[in-house]
């Protein structure tokens, strides 16, 4: 023990040198320290703080070792863990991060020094967003040092947590402005106006801040669509018309970055966003909820002597062409080219389409099939629309047009978690939600465990309920193959009476199409269950089932061939007393016709003129199902 303690006085003498081969020294010796296994963990916390103490206390060539030489021991590391199975007491990513952030926030550390670890920081982030916001929140006077060294990242991998940054206000107008300026350096003009600068909010920043960051064409550009708005300004909605336009834009991604609870942003809110802005957000989207007839409201003029946007819905909002320039827009939806804004125009058009209100949903669905990562915004606002409509909309009409939204993978669990709740009502909007879900599953089976337990049966379930979570269960079992898992349900539903086996027979018979579930062995449950009074439903679904075996010819001999029609004849000798047994008998002449008439005629030994004799006293339904029998047998004599 002392004498790691005189090595480690050593090393710390070493690295206060002035001379920087002294503290080479010192920084080898350190290393290879770390490369030994330790006694305790005060040995390797003595260690690693000597390792760290190099950022901050002995000077910046030290400093800038250091930075050099923590990637690679942590990359060795990994390899060591992954090559011997057995965990090594060295230096983990997670325990890096703690020393850095210990000495960033250090109230005596040098700005150098801050400027390294926020490097270091960045290269060993596997999420750079989340890093970024992690600086912020514990360091927030290191914002400055957080842009200049974002603005020397690879555009791609820096341009996430940029856009999340002006999105949030999270810096100050002036660094806010030094990121714009240099995502406009990093795209043409022409496409960065047209793809990006607007979502940027740009009427936040004062003019004099734009002026000295932004080209003078690109200010043009920007006051053609934004004003400089004051607090009276916004809270009083005196807008130009494409401001309404770009605060309905932004809204749509704004509050998704800083709503989200579980989001590195959200943690931060109360230190980085002062009140004042979050009462600001509140009253404008209060404001925005409001619907408001369009000639109410205060329009500015429109220098640029072309019809703005609010001004050209006003237009087509009329009653009287509104459903003419819908229907013109979604035939021309080919030629015309789509953004976001177009999905923001076709929403604001909603509650002024009246007994048109479908039409007008076709044309979302349209335009989200093009733009699909609008889908999770245009689902937000049914949702809201949904718990709290602000014009006259059926409430089971907004849930129909929802199945047209569900369409992108992101908006597959905020759906689930949305119908789950309408699944425990009692009325028409759950039997809507139930169909929304089997298209969810549909299109993402790996859905499977959140909705299997919509689809497991319980004994006190209506049979209209059963029926909904039958279908369910048929769309989990086809779409995955986790079938075995729903199986002994549906099995439990076999044995019980005749109204329910009723309901599941279509299940089965779906299943034994897909070869989920055999015949043979389904002929054996239910061949004589079936065939007692209150099962007629259950029958003339067996019949179905008899007949999916010919599509699986090569699994089963064929005895089980001759059974099965024999099976079916007998049921088309039913008593014909019963109006029921009318339909049963003309399912398994149906059933029977899939056969082949080889096959028939050998297993069914009766004369042709018997079998046109009973087919002429047959009903239309029952006669479905025998035409080319009747050919076959009647040549055979």
């Amino acid at each position: 023990m002392d004498s790691d303690s005189s090595n480690f006085a050593d090393i710390r003498a070493l690295l206060s040198s002035e001379i920087p081969v002294e503290q080479s020294k010192g920084l080898s010796r350190l290393l290879s320290r770390l490369e030994l296994p330790f006694h305790n963990a005060k040995d390797k916390v003595t260690i690693l703080s000597l390792l760290f103490d190099g950022f901050t206390e002995y000077g910046d060539i030290l400093s800038q070792w250091c930075f050099d030489a923590v990637p690679h021991l942590i990359n060795k590391s990994k390899l060591i863990m992954e090559q011997l199975q057995y965990f090594l007491n060295i230096m983990t990513i997670e325990e890096v991060n703690i020393h850095i952030f210990v000495k960033l926030c250090g109230s005596e550390t040098r700005r150098s020094s801050r400027l390294i670890l926020i490097r270091l920081l960045l290269q060993l982030s596997s999420c750079l967003s989340s890093t970024c916001l992690e600086i912020l929140r514990k360091c927030k006077q290191c914002s400055d040092l957080l842009v200049s060294e974002l603005l020397t990242l690879e555009f791609d991998r820096s341009f996430p947590i940029m856009r999340i940054l002006i999105f949030g206000e999270i810096l100050s107008r002036e660094e806010t402005a030094i990121i714009v300026h240099h995502i406009s350096t990093n795209f043409e003009n022409e496409e960065f106006s047209s793809a990006y600068f607007l979502e940027y909010v740009p009427w936040k920043y004062y003019h004099q801040i734009i002026r000295k960051f932004i080209p003078r064409q690109m200010i043009t550009k920007m006051l053609d669509h934004c004003s400089e708005l004051s607090q009276h300004e916004l809270l009083s909605l005196e807008l130009t018309i494409s401001d309404v336009f770009d605060i309905a834009d932004n809204l749509q991604i704004t509050p998704r970055l800083l709503m989200n609870k579980r989001s590195e942003l959200s943690k931060s809110w109360s230190g980085l966003i002062p009140n004042e802005e979050l009462t600001r957000i509140k009253h404008v989207v209060v404001s925005c909820q409001v619907v408001t007839p369009l000639k109410v409201v205060v329009l500015k003029a429109d220098d640029a002597g072309f019809m703005n946007k609010l001004t050209y819905m006003e237009y087509v909002a009329n009653s009287s062409i509104i459903t003419m320039f819908i229907k013109m827009w979604i035939s021309n939806l080919d030629v015309i080219e789509t953004c976001g804004s177009s999905v923001t125009f076709s929403i604001a058009l909603l509650p002024y389409c009246g007994s048109n209100l479908e039409i007008c949903c076709n044309l979302i669905f349209e335009l989200l099939k093009r733009l699909p990562a609008y889908a999770s915004s245009t689902f937000l606002f049914l949702t809201s629309l949904y718990a709290k409509p602000f014009f006259q909309v059926d409430k089971l009409s907004i849930l129909r047009f929802m199945r047209g939204v569900l369409i992108h993978r992101s908006v597959a669990i905020p759906a689930l978690n949305f119908l789950s709740i309408l699944c425990r009502r009692n009325d028409e909007e759950r039997n809507i939600a139930f169909s929304l879900i089997v298209d969810l599953v549909s299109k993402f089976p790996s859905l499977f465990d959140s909705a299997k337990k919509f689809a497991i049966p319980e004994d006190s379930d209506p049979l209209d309920l059963l029926k909904e979570k039958l279908k369910l269960m048929e769309t989990l079992c086809v779409s995955t193959h986790r079938s075995d898992e729903l199986l002994p349900s549906l099995s439990s539903l076999l044995r019980k009476d005749g109204e329910v086996v009723g309901a599941a027979i279509s299940v089965v018979i779906t299943l034994c199409k897909e070869e989920i579930l055999d015949v043979n062995t389904v002929r054996k449950q239910l061949a004589r269950r079936v065939r007692q009074p209150g099962f007629e439903v259950a029958l003339k679904g067996y019949c179905d089932i008899l007949a999916t075996i010919t599509s699986h010819q090569e699994h089963y001999d064929d005895s089980v061939f001759v059974e099965c029609v024999q099976e079916l004849f007998e049921i088309t000798q039913l008593s014909k007393d019963c109006s029921s047994s009318k339909d049963i008998r003309g399912q398994a002449w149906v059933a029977l016709s899939y056969f082949d008439n080889d096959l028939l005629k050998s297993t069914i030994p009766i004369p042709a003129p018997f079998l046109i004799e009973q087919f002429l006293g047959l009903s239309q339904t029952e006669r479905k199902g025998i035409y080319c029998n009747v050919f076959f047998f009647s040549n055979s004599e």
